[in-house]
C-alpha cells in the first residue's frame, strides 16, 4: 500500500510539473496526467479493498472512472478541455486519497 501512495505522490508531482511547463505538449500533458490517474486509482482500490473508503468517496470515483478511463484510453484525441477534465477528477480522486491517507 505505502508504495501506491508513494506512485500517487510521485503521479501529482509529474502533474503538476507538467502544467508548470509550457513546453508540454497537450498529448504529453495529458499522458502525465493519465498515469497520475493510474497510480491514484490503484492506490484507492488497494483502500477500497480495505473498506477505507466511505460510500461518497466510493460513489465519486465510479462516477469520474468512465470519464477518465475513455480519456486516458488514447482512442480520444488530445484537447485543452479533455485534459482540464481528466486534470479535475485527477485533482477529486488526491484529495480523496489525502483524507483517507490522513485518517490513518
Amino acid at each position: 500500500m505505502k508504495h501506491s501512495v508513494i506512485a500517487a505522490a510521485f503521479g501529482a508531482a509529474f502533474l503538476l510539473a507538467g502544467c508548470a511547463s509550457s513546453s508540454l505538449s497537450t498529448q504529453e500533458s495529458l499522458l502525465i496526467a493519465c498515469r497520475g490517474y493510474t497510480a491514484t486509482l490503484t492506490s484507492l482500490a488497494g483502500f477500497r479493498a480495505a473498506d477505507r473508503l466511505s460510500d461518497d468517496q466510493v460513489a465519486t470515483v465510479e462516477q469520474a472512472r468512465p470519464i477518465l478511463n475513455q480519456a486516458c484510453s488514447g482512442e480520444v484525441m488530445a484537447t485543452d478541455d479533455l485534459l482540464a477534465v481528466v486534470e479535475a477528477g485527477l485533482i477529486q480522486m488526491i484529495f480523496i486519497e489525502k483524507e483517507v491517507r490522513d485518517e490513518s
